[in-house]
């Protein structure tokens, strides 16, 4: 990626891949990272494409590994939250009917990922500000 000081964005040369300082977005709609300051970032868990993945990781060396990066499963991006909630809610949900069954195996590793996603609705309030309530399963 390379900056260009009259747009003030950093971009790659046929423009798919798009920093502005807050916002890192591919294929100029589909938002991956959102830079909540200097220490943190918010990535998409999952890429929207191949091409995106490496899009995450050009961003990724541009901004540096030092970042705290928090990682969000939102599968049409950062940039609609409210699919990423029902989403989320969705999967824990599963997992928490999976977990009423006695003869599931792999209940520790179940419990561990609705904690994660437990996480994920917490970083996505810090998005969405104080504002707006994330209603969790």
């Amino acid at each position: 990626m390379r900056y260009y000081p009259k747009l003030q964005i950093f971009k790659n040369p046929n423009g798919t891949n798009r920093y502005d300082g807050k916002v890192a977005t591919s294929y100029n709609w589909y938002t991956y990272a959102i830079v909540l300051n200097d220490k943190e970032i918010v990535l998409v868990e999952k890429a929207y494409s191949n091409t995106t993945s490496k899009h995450i990781s050009n961003f990724q060396s541009l901004v540096g590994y030092d970042k705290t990066y928090y990682r969000v499963n939102a599968s049409q991006g950062l940039g609609k939250l409210d699919v990423a909630i029902r989403d989320i809610n969705d999967e824990i949900n599963q997992l928490q009917a999976e977990l009423l069954n006695p003869r599931n195996r792999n209940l520790d590793r179940r419990r561990y990922r609705i904690s994660q996603l437990q996480e994920q609705l917490l970083t996505i309030q810090r998005l969405t500000g104080p504002q707006q309530k994330v209603k969790t399963a």
